[in-house]
């Protein structure tokens, strides 16, 4: 870190960081951007959009980042003149009047307030292993998945669902229909006719149908009025890239030309689409998923 970046004011770094999110946001329409940042959403699920936006582009190689103190803590040290990836770190205080009285809500608790202040995380790229240093956790590999199979990711759906009370169906369906949700029912049906790959995937499509789109208007979804179905079909395949991708399989060649169909690269309709992506995508990678 430069002497320059020490001295700036904290509110001078964090409008900095925020001039990385806005132009980033502005690429959100390019093809390959958004494919690089649902890569990115996979290997860092549990940080914020935001976050992982600035991660993605800032090194857009990264695999698995920690803070300074993590890396230390698991035996691990930075190599000497790397630099860091800024992030944005929330923060809380005790919320003041303008006189420095505390300000307490209707139950005489003392309210508190949310801010953002830099935080640097490296990637494993950046340090290296002292003795003793913890196991890095597998990543995933994504050579040779074929359609054939689909490692268990079906099976860890279906119970991720059952434990939310749906149950998940496999049936004769149209050849152009994958599956559909009938939140009424608390049901999803999936093509008998798909591989096993096919019907993960698209497993993984309807569950974000399940988890964000319960709301949505059978008559606006149908008819795509004010942009819903877009909207919620991008949101959908994305998720299921997503959870494919983390799951190690590869799911590039449908769901990206799926997305881009859809969303019609407009950088309106994906910007609305990624709080519901990180949002399904994490609820979902946070069950299935082993600890790391």
């Amino acid at each position: 870190m430069s002497d320059r970046q020490e001295r700036q004011p904290l509110s001078v770094k964090v409008a900095e960081i925020q001039e990385i999110l806005n132009d980033a946001v502005k690429e959100f329409n390019n093809t390959e951007f958004w494919e690089g940042m649902l890569k990115a959403t996979a290997r860092f699920h549990r940080y914020s959009v935001n976050n992982k936006i600035l991660i993605y582009v800032q090194k857009p190689e990264a695999t698995l980042c920690a803070g300074y103190a993590t890396w230390k803590k698991n035996g691990y040290h930075v190599r000497k003149g790397e630099k860091g990836i800024r992030i944005l770190a929330p923060r809380t205080a005790t919320a003041k009047d303008k006189n420095g009285e505390v300000i307490l809500d209707e139950k005489g608790n003392p309210e508190t307030v949310t801010f953002f202040v830099p935080a640097y995380v490296f990637d494993v790229s950046q340090v290296e292993a002292g003795e003793g240093a913890k196991p890095l956790p597998q990543l995933p590999d994504y050579e040779g998945a074929s359609a054939a199979e689909d490692r268990g990711l079906y099976e860890a759906l279906e119970g991720f669902m059952s434990a939310r009370g749906w149950t998940v169906e496999v049936m004769t369906l149209d050849a152009e229909l994958g599956g559909y949700t009938v939140h009424e029912e608390s049901k999803i049906c999936i093509n008998a006719a798909r591989s096993p790959l096919g019907r993960a995937t698209t497993l993984a499509h309807e569950v974000a149908h399940a988890l964000l789109h319960a709301d949505v208007s059978p008559v606006e979804y149908a008819h795509n009025l004010g942009g819903v179905r877009s909207l919620a079909e991008t949101e959908a395949e994305s998720v299921a890239f997503v959870v494919a991708q983390a799951w190690g399989l590869d799911a590039t060649s449908f769901s990206i030309p799926y997305v881009s169909s859809w969303s019609e690269q407009d950088t309106k309709v994906l910007e609305a689409a990624a709080q519901g992506v990180h949002k399904a995508a994490h609820e979902i990678l946070e069950a299935i998923m082993p600890t790391l």
